[in-house]
């Protein structure tokens, strides 16, 4: 049998955790070549939906998160 390779792509998958008072967010990235794609989960609340307004404030906060910098996202709400 013969195999023709006609695509790759190579994903960075990035995790965080993120704590509030009153839950604990999960988001994770993909990021490929051309695109990232987000994808958020609550312990509370099961999947939260990366366009929502919630979403999109975990989004910013983990964009932002400097590696190595547990407190650096103390105050920053």
């Amino acid at each position: 049998m013969n195999y023709k390779i006609t695509d790759k792509v190579i994903y960075r998958t990035i995790h965080w955790t993120v704590e509030t008072e009153n839950d604990t967010y999960y988001v994770q990235c993909q990021e490929d070549e051309l695109y990232d794609f987000w994808y958020i989960t609550s312990e509370e609340d099961g999947v939260i939906e990366s366009d929502s307004e919630l979403g999109q404030d975990l989004i910013k906060a983990c964009e932002v998160y400097e590696d190595f910098d547990m407190e650096g996202m103390e105050g920053n709400n």
